[in-house]
């Protein structure tokens, strides 16, 4: 019963850990997608010398780049919270990783045990 429950654990945690790996990976290129948009922008236009036009306010070099630094923020902000969270599944997994080696450890004991005693009832 021990053993099912931390193998069924390991495998939960290595579950989480690969989606968690893989959405912190989806995360990394998009933030070098913006990151390769903003040195567009800037490498298109001077933003500080813009002209602004009431029709252009929206369209504007300089609101499409704070607009990607807004998704730039947000971005790194998700990929603080991801590694945390990779990091508390990566110590969970080795606390299981443990405990599984450990209960094996113990199995073979007792297999070593059994077959002295049986040894010595024969």
């Amino acid at each position: 019963m021990l053993k099912e429950y931390i193998l069924e654990h390991l495998d939960q945690a290595r579950n989480q850990m690969t989606v968690k790996m893989k959405e912190y990976k989806d995360v990394c290129e998009t933030e070098k997608v913006i990151q390769e948009n903003i040195e567009k922008i800037h490498r298109d236009a001077e933003i500080d010398f813009e002209i602004f036009s009431p029709r252009a306010g929206e369209k504007s070099l300089r609101n499409k780049a704070n607009e990607y630094y807004e998704k730039l923020k947000e971005v790194q902000e998700r990929k603080v919270v991801l590694k945390k969270e990779i990091d508390q599944i990566s110590g969970e997994l080795e606390k299981f990783k443990v405990m599984a080696a450990e209960l094996m450890v113990l199995e073979k004991r007792a297999e070593g045990k059994k077959k002295r005693d049986v040894s010595r009832e024969t």
